[in-house]
C-alpha cells in the first residue's frame, strides 16, 4: 500500500492541489483521470494492479503526452510530473528532446521513480528528460536507492 506516502501534505500546508493521473503500459495509454485531493489518488494508486506484458518497453513518453494534452496541470503554478516505472521507454528516443524543452520552458520537473529495470542500463531518455527539466532519476532496487541523474552526465 501507500501507508508510507503523507496524502495529507497538501492539505495540512493549506495548499490547493489537483492531482492528475494516466497509466500507460504497452500497447494501451489510458485517459487522464483527475484527483482533488491527495488521500484521494492514493486509494486509486492502492487498487491498480500491474500487469505484466513480456516485452519490458513502455510507451512512457505518450503516457507524458496525454497527460500533458489531456488535463490543464501545465496552466497552473507550481507544477510536476512524476513518472512510475519498472520498464525502459519505447518512444522515447524520438519524442524526450521535445518533452523535455517544453517542460523546461515552462519550469515544470519531470521526476522519474524505477522500481528497478528490465535492461542493463537506465533509460538515457529519462535522465535527459529529468536533467533538464531540473528533476531527477531514482531507481529503486531491492536494498538500495540509486539518484541515477548524480552520476550520469
Amino acid at each position: 500500500g501507500s501507508s508510507g506516502i503523507n496524502a495529507e501534505y497538501g492539505e495540512n500546508a493549506g495548499v490547493e492541489a489537483t492531482f492528475y493521473v494516466t497509466t500507460f503500459a504497452d500497447p494501451n495509454v489510458n485517459a487522464v483521470q483527475t484527483f482533488p485531493t491527495g488521500s484521494a489518488v492514493l486509494e486509486f494508486i492502492d487498487r491498480l494492479t500491474p500487469r505484466i506484458g513480456g516485452d519490458c518497453e513502455e510507451k512512457t513518453c505518450m503516457g507524458i503526452l496525454t497527460l500533458f494534452y489531456g488535463s490543464n496541470f501545465m496552466q497552473l503554478r507550481n507544477s510536476v510530473v512524476y513518472v512510475f516505472t519498472d520498464a525502459s521507454s519505447k518512444d522515447c528516443n524520438t519524442q524526450s528532446y521535445n518533452i523535455g524543452t517544453v517542460f523546461q520552458a515552462m519550469r515544470i520537473p519531470i521526476f522519474f521513480i524505477l522500481f528497478d529495470t528490465c535492461k542493463t542500463n537506465v533509460d538515457k531518455n529519462y535522465v535527459a528528460m529529468a536533467e533538464k527539466t531540473s528533476g531527477f532519476c531514482l531507481l529503486i532496487r531491492e536494498n538500495s536507492v540509486y539518484n541515477i541523474t548524480d552520476t550520469e552526465s
